[in-house]
């Protein structure tokens, strides 16, 4: 079972959300007290979920997230980078909302063995029996933001994971029409290419750039909206 937690129990009635962490993201990371602080301010149920760095089976990674979400009656899931490609996946009929920040859809062009999907996906697909973390990740912790950074991010990958999430990424199932993306323009960790939304500045992980407070207020306001045209529907 994937490692979680909930961090906090709001008040009814309160917003159910849950958020999937990326690649190298952990339940001790130092960004959390900060989020965690602004989740109890907007009165969130707040459910979080680290991912494994490893990985040989997208699928049953996947099938963990839901029987969890499902548990957790979540209604609004949020998730980051690799999260997002999970959560690209993820459709309970209770969630009314997804928040995709800085996904992991497409892997950018200069992280790819000579700047070639092709030639990646065969080398890949050669080595994918190998869960040895030998492939460099190609990002510096600079480029992730500047405040209260994850802790001990993994400086590789095994080639077992990245054929998985390249092969995930060729299959992703349709965005829809209310899905709201949220990444910064000059992300070096993802392909921006596949992105459109809300934009800000200062590195991959929005919750430790210096605009970081901006940023959730939108994601807030987002959700207060939809949660006050839910009481108009009824």
């Amino acid at each position: 079972m994937l490692k979680h937690e909930i961090v906090f129990e709001g008040v009814n009635p309160s917003k159910r959300i849950a958020f999937i962490m990326g690649w190298g993201n952990t339940l001790t990371d130092p960004w959390l007290n900060w989020f965690k602080a602004k989740a109890i301010e907007q009165n969130w149920t707040l459910l979080i979920i680290e991912i494994p760095c490893e990985y040989s089976n997208f699928k049953l990674v996947l099938e963990d997230m839901v029987t969890i979400l499902t548990e957790f009656k979540c209604e609004v899931l949020l998730c980051h980078s690799m999260g997002s490609l999970f959560g690209r996946f993820i459709d309970l009929a209770a969630i009314q909302k997804r928040l995709f920040l800085s996904p992991f859809w497409k892997v950018p062009q200069r992280t790819l063995i000579l700047g070639s999907y092709s030639l990646s996906r065969v080398i890949l697909n050669m080595l994918r029996w190998c869960k040895i973390p030998i492939l460099y990740r190609n990002f510096e912790d600079e480029d992730i933001g500047d405040i209260d950074l994850p802790k001990n991010v993994p400086r590789y990958i095994s080639p077992s994971t990245m054929y998985t999430v390249m092969q995930a990424q060729n299959s992703l199932p349709p965005q829809k029409d209310n899905d709201v993306v949220i990444y910064c323009l000059t992300d070096k960790l993802i392909d921006t290419s596949v992105c459109r939304g809300i934009t800000y500045s200062g590195g991959h992980f929005a919750f430790s750039v210096y605009e970081r407070n901006e940023v959730f207020q939108k994601i807030a306001g987002l959700l207060t909206t939809d949660l006050l045209n839910c009481i108009i529907d009824k």
